[in-house]
């Protein structure tokens, strides 16, 4: 196994813009101001990403072997990605937040993949918590350490569902976060996927940030920030 350590990652804050069509007035009456922006209420951090090289695994064999097997036909990349919501007395309240990527390859190759994520799912706030390591095939694993160290993922499926990974093998994979009765939208929260790309061509990683919110009168209004794209090189791999 190969220890992924966390990132300092600076964070930055996004300003949503609302996607919600503005309804037209009554004849007569005065057109409503256009819904604010959100602002600071998600921070970001990258994404950054690493190819993953024979080097990169020198420390163990198997999946040093992987790696350098795929090499004529892939070469992967870890990405690393920080969102922060920061905890404030605020209104509304953030209710759910996506961070959606799209994958892209010039040249009209093969699109890339999310080959592995982690956390998959987090459901409650007393679960365990987990150091993360690449395995065999570039697999995320998970070893139990004490709390405080990086990163969380489920050992115990209960409670409603906080953070999920979404649309793993394919080339629109993203994470659902949901406000839920025991866990708040707050905090620093650690993503990682290994993106399995075709060799030889220089492919894109797109990411959008979506956010919803929820209040008394106004109910669900919906927002997103589209971050520049992220450039993956075609590394050769030897």
């Amino acid at each position: 196994m190969i220890p992924v350590e966390p990132l300092d990652l600076p964070l930055r804050p996004l300003v949503l813009t609302s996607v919600d069509a503005t309804l037209a007035p009554p004849s007569g009456e005065p057109t409503p101001p256009p819904v604010p922006p959100l602002a600071g209420r998600v921070l970001l951090g990258g994404p950054h990403a690493v190819p993953i090289t024979p080097e990169f695994a020198a420390e163990d064999r198997e999946l040093r072997l992987f790696v350098s097997q795929e090499a004529a036909r892939a070469v992967y990349h870890l990405v690393r990605l920080t969102l922060n919501f920061p905890d404030r007395p605020v209104t509304p309240r953030l209710h759910r937040v996506d961070a959606a990527f799209e994958l892209t390859a010039q040249d009209g190759a093969e699109a890339p993949v999310a080959w592995s994520m982690t956390p998959s799912e987090v459901r409650d706030a007393r679960q365990r918590v987990r150091h993360v390591a690449l395995g065999p095939r570039l697999a995320f694993l998970g070893v139990e350490v004490e709390l405080g160290e990086w990163s969380r993922t489920v050992t115990e499926q209960t409670g409603e569902p906080f953070l999920q990974a979404q649309r793993a093998q394919t080339p629109r994979p993203g994470w659902r976060f949901t406000r839920t009765r025991a866990m708040p939208l707050t905090g620093d929260q650690s993503l990682a996927m290994v993106v399995r790309a075709p060799a030889g061509v220089t492919s894109t990683l797109g990411l959008e940030i979506r956010a919803t919110t929820r209040s008394r009168p106004l109910g669900l209004r919906r927002y997103r920030e589209v971050p520049g794209p992220l450039t993956l090189p075609p590394r050769t791999l030897s």
